[in-house]
């Protein structure tokens, strides 16, 4: 049960992209502060500096998801895939490398090596690590923020990523996407979780509502064998993080191609449980190969998507 636990928080990292822009002021004089209605929480100062100093900082670094805190004069802020940190004397604050964070501490993941054909065009080698293609492209434009890679692109529980020292990019869908690595860092090293709730700016807080739906899913098995029982593990949150509770939510088992595979959940319809969760067990399809599992989760008007996989090897 430990380890289903500990992969379940560990696919935190797979979340959705949001979108949107906050609102700006300036309170003291001079300082300016950015208010993020989508998490409820504000940037500012030399914080702000930085942030937006980022390119595509929405993108790159995400919403932040709580106010500045402090531990042992260390001046930490929490966004969804980064932390910046400002130690006593620093003038700005620094990206901290959680992707070799991340990459030394989970060293016990099942990761395959992926061949890199150096010799091919669209690869080269980095700090001794191959890139290719997506990944390339992405580490030219956006290499000062994420810096040098860490490793060779892999797959991790059937996903191709690879390790940079502040990200951990995934391939997908035919993009590479960061991973929500300032979300798990949070969930793993602040002792104050309650950091984590929205601060509305002044006296007021803006409506806020559903305006996305994230989904998180992973199975219990990464390999099985045909006709076998499978445990499918989802969680569902809006754009602060907050559970949705009885969301409803549609699976579909398919194939590396994208046709349906023969199974009772397609069709079904299932729902979140009061925390936001779905455990779902099912029998494995009588089939040999990639499985992919596509969650697609609805609340109101919104809907969100992810997909997870494992492998029917006989």
């Amino acid at each position: 049960m430990e380890n289903r636990v500990r992969r379940f928080a560990l696919f935190v990292l797979l979340l959705g992209l949001l979108a949107g822009i906050g609102e700006v002021w300036r309170v003291r004089g001079e300082e300016q502060r950015r208010y993020f209605p989508e998490t409820g929480h504000t940037v500012g100062g030399a914080f702000l500096e930085v942030y937006e100093s980022i390119p595509d900082a929405e993108f790159l670094f995400g919403y932040p998801i709580t106010e500045t805190v402090e531990h042992e004069g260390v001046t930490l802020q929490y966004f969804q895939r980064g932390v910046l940190q400002q130690r006593a004397g620093d003038v700005y604050p620094t990206t901290l490398g959680l992707g070799l964070i991340f990459w030394e501490a989970f060293k016990d993941l099942q990761r395959m090596p992926v061949e890199s054909p150096l010799s091919l065009t669209g690869c080269e080698r980095v700090n001794d690590h191959a890139m290719c293609y997506e990944f390339l492209a992405f580490y030219r434009r956006y290499g000062a923020v994420i810096g040098p890679p860490v490793s060779d692109a892999l797959w991790e529980d059937g996903v191709l990523v690879q390790y940079f020292v502040a990200a951990r990019l995934v391939y997908q869908n035919g993009r590479i996407v960061p991973s929500d690595l300032g979300e798990w860092y949070f969930q793993m090293q602040e002792p104050d979780k309650s950091a984590r709730q929205p601060v509305p700016p002044g006296n007021f807080a803006p409506a806020r509502s559903v305006v996305s739906v994230r989904v998180l899913a992973t199975v219990e098995k990464v390999t099985t064998s045909r006709n076998r029982p499978q445990t499918l593990y989802v969680l569902a949150t809006d754009q602060t993080g907050t559970p949705l509770p009885h969301a409803a939510m549609h699976i579909t088992l398919m194939n590396v191609d994208g046709a349906a595979i023969e199974s009772p959940v397609n069709g079904e319809v299932y729902y979140t449980d009061d925390q936001g969760v779905a455990v779902i067990g099912f029998d494995t399809p009588n089939v040999v190969g990639r499985v992919v599992v596509q969650v697609v989760v609805t609340a109101g008007s919104h809907s969100g998507m992810t997909q997870t996989s494992f492998r029917v090897w006989y």
